[in-house]
């Protein structure tokens, strides 16, 4: 698969993850969170997800550095379902904005993982990592990876993943 194919599947599942879960309001704050390693991932990734959700009533968002921080503390602080995000900027977040709801975090998922720690962004991996809520579904793809099948609620997602990157973040 491509790797726009591959974003595009994973916010399917994520979408019907939400979808399914017909308690998810704003006030239970972001239920699910995509890392992608750049700028340019992220906006990439934020077009699919606003493309398959936007007729539903979940809410998302993305932050990224270079964006005003400000706006997305307040529109973080309203509530947001899915958010797409870069590390820095997440970690910047998870550790400073105030109303940041996130405790019901139901899935992570770290797109192009070799990549994000290629790029020096292993120590706020680890910190996001650390500060997130441990019961959760990690999603991560990289280049050499292995397939897991995973079902909840229904719902059968298989899991892509790497070992590698899995034990290098403590996953």
């Amino acid at each position: 698969p491509t790797d726009i194919g591959l974003r595009v599947s994973r916010c399917i599942i994520i979408q019907e993850l939400i979808q399914n879960d017909r308690r998810r309001q704003i006030t239970l704050g972001t239920g699910v969170i995509i890392i992608s390693p750049t700028r340019e991932l992220s906006l990439q990734t934020f077009g699919v997800v606003t493309d398959l959700i936007k007729y539903h009533n979940q809410t998302y968002g993305i932050i990224m550095g270079g964006a005003n921080r400000k706006n997305e503390a307040e529109k973080l602080h309203k509530g947001v379902n899915l958010l797409v995000a870069t590390p820095g900027r997440l970690l910047d977040h998870l550790q400073n904005t105030h109303g940041f709801n996130f405790k019901n975090l139901q899935c992570l998922v770290i797109d192009e993982a070799d990549r994000i720690l290629q790029i020096g962004f292993e120590e706020e991996m680890k910190q996001i990592i650390r500060i997130l809520p441990k019961k959760r579904y990690y999603i991560h793809q990289s280049y050499n990876v292995h397939c897991m099948p995973c079902t909840s609620g229904g719902v059968s997602v298989e899991v892509y993943y790497d070992l590698r990157m899995s034990s290098k973040l403590g996953l």
